[in-house]
């Protein structure tokens, strides 16, 4: 009962506080009014209620009108909308479903992605092209992850990793637009896949067939 008599008060509280605050700026107006129009207090602070009771209605409606956020969508930058690199190009058979080529697909996918974002970076290549540069990314990528310490507790790769990894494997390192563009999408799928990724390097798991 004390409980329900609180919330009462508060409620009525609120209530009192905001028809004041009401009456104020109504107050405040009507004065105004008075300063420039032949208004009497009384006549410029009613017409002043109305005003504002007026404004507070039009703003009512104005934000009902306003689309709402989907909070339930997880932020993907409109992932939907690319391209995939088509499946065959990496799982030719069932023995090529592993775990480490699941990743290696996934991965890829995400710098294409992020490819297929910046159309004016690399309008010189076409479809193909930037799949099998997304691929090799990749590959390099998961690379530098399987040598990662079974203790690591950041997987997050640099440009400078990149290239020591390219130059490892005999390879001309990419330029640097490349890089970042890649490892913006490299990095976030490591991000939401760290928990995955940190049991396969701990577990070796890499050449665990799929169900």
């Amino acid at each position: 009962m004390r409980a329900v008599l609180t919330l009462i008060l508060i409620v009525l509280g609120v209530l009192v506080v905001g028809l004041a605050v009401l009456l104020g700026l109504s107050l405040l107006v009507g004065w105004l009014l008075t300063l420039i129009l032949p208004f009497t207090l009384f006549e410029g602070t009613l017409l002043g209620l109305v005003a504002l009771i007026a404004l507070g209605v039009l703003a009512v409606n104005i934000f009902k009108g306003l689309p709402l956020p989907d909070l339930d969508t997880p932020y993907t930058e409109d992932l939907d909308d690319f391209k995939d690199i088509p499946e065959e190009r990496i799982f030719k058979t069932e023995q090529d479903r592993t775990l480490e080529n699941q990743y290696r697909y996934e991965m890829a996918n995400r710098v294409y992605g992020e490819f297929q974002q910046n159309p004016s970076e690399f309008s010189a290549m076409n479809d193909k092209q930037q799949q099998e540069l997304a691929l090799r990314l990749a590959d390099i990528a998961l690379t530098i992850l399987k040598q990662k310490p079974v203790t690591a507790t950041r997987l997050n790769l640099t440009a400078n990793a990149l290239k020591k990894q390219m130059q490892k494997m005999n390879q001309q390192p990419y330029s640097d637009d490349i890089l970042d563009t890649a490892l913006s999408g490299l990095n976030d799928y490591i991000f939401e896949n760290f928990e995955d990724l940190s049991e396969s390097i701990r577990l070796k798991d890499w050449h665990n067939r799929l169900d």
